[in-house]
C-alpha cells in the first residue's frame, strides 16, 4: 500500500473517530475475500489491519463503533453458542456505541450493482449531493460509488 494512501487512511479514521476508539468502542473491519471481520479498539490496529488485507482483498468497515462485549453476547443469543467466534461477525445495531457521523453510500449503477433506480454516473451523483441542505464533511470515492460523511 502506498505511504499517502496510509497516511490518508490514517487521518480520516483519525478525523472519525478521535479518542472514541477503546476496549468499549471497537471499529470492525471485514474482507470480502473470506468475508472474516477484523475487530480493533485503535486507528493503528486498523490501519495495519488494512495494509495486510490490501493485496488481497477488498476491505469494507463499519461506521458505528462496537461494544464487542456486548456483540459476542448477542450472537451468544442469536445463534446458542456458549462461546460464539466474532470472525464472522460485524457487531449489530443493538451493540452500537458510537455513531461518529452520519452517512449515505451513493452506489453507480454497473459491474457489481445489481440494484435498479441507481445513479449512472459520477455527474449523477455530483447533482444528488448538490441537492442536499447540508455540505457534507469528507467524501470518499471508492471505485463503485461515492461515501458521503456529516461528522
Amino acid at each position: 500500500m502506498e505511504e499517502s494512501s496510509v497516511a490518508a487512511m490514517r487521518s480520516f479514521w483519525e478525523e472519525m473517530y478521535g479518542d472514541t476508539l477503546s476496549k468499549t468502542a471497537q471499529l470492525v473491519l471485514w474482507s470480502t475475500r473470506d468475508k472474516r471481520s477484523h475487530w480493533t479498539s485503535s486507528v493503528e490496529g486498523a490501519v495495519a489491519i488494512a495494509e495486510a488485507q490490501a493485496t488481497v482483498s477488498d476491505l469494507y468497515y463499519g461506521v458505528c463503533l462496537q461494544d464487542k462485549e456486548a456483540a459476542i453476547a448477542e450472537r451468544s443469543r442469536r445463534t446458542g453458542e456458549e462461546s460464539p467466534s466474532m470472525a464472522f461477525a460485524r457487531g449489530y445495531a443493538t451493540t452500537t456505541k458510537v455513531l461518529p457521523a452520519l452517512w449515505l453510500d451513493l452506489d453507480i449503477a454497473g459491474e457489481g450493482h445489481e440494484k435498479v433506480g441507481l445513479p449512472r454516473n459520477q455527474r449523477d451523483c455530483d447533482r444528488i449531493l448538490s441537492a442536499l441542505p447540508f455540505p457534507p464533511t469528507w467524501i470518499v470515492q471508492t471505485g463503485g460509488g461515492t461515501h458521503i460523511y456529516w461528522k
